[in-house]
């Protein structure tokens, strides 16, 4: 299992929800950590946050741009007025590893 952290990369317009550049929203284990996501745009990216989240790798079915890794992509919020350009990235969550080990 792996944490998510998303990055607000970029704002076009005003986001209705309030996002800034610099904005990070954690998701770790399908619960929210911290932050404060915008539904509309947690909803249009969550397939992306649930898949890596569970060791998923969108490389080979999304093209790659500039900077995408297996571990680190971007999307941006359905509205096209007020677009925000999120950063996806995951990282491995320590609580994983022991429990994984505590069941050895």
């Amino acid at each position: 299992m792996y944490k998510i952290i998303l990055r607000v990369k970029r704002v076009e317009g005003n986001c209705v929800h309030g996002h800034k550049v610099g904005d990070t929203i954690v998701i770790n284990d399908s619960r929210l950590e911290e932050g404060s996501p915008c539904l509309t745009a947690l909803s249009s990216m969550w397939y992306r946050i649930y898949g890596m989240a569970r060791g998923g790798d969108f490389t080979e079915s999304i093209p790659r741009y500039k900077g995408w890794t297996e571990d680190v992509t971007t999307i941006a919020c359905p509205d096209d007025q007020h677009r925000v350009f999120f950063e996806i990235q995951r990282v491995r969550d320590d609580r994983s590893k022991t429990k994984t080990a505590s069941r050895k």
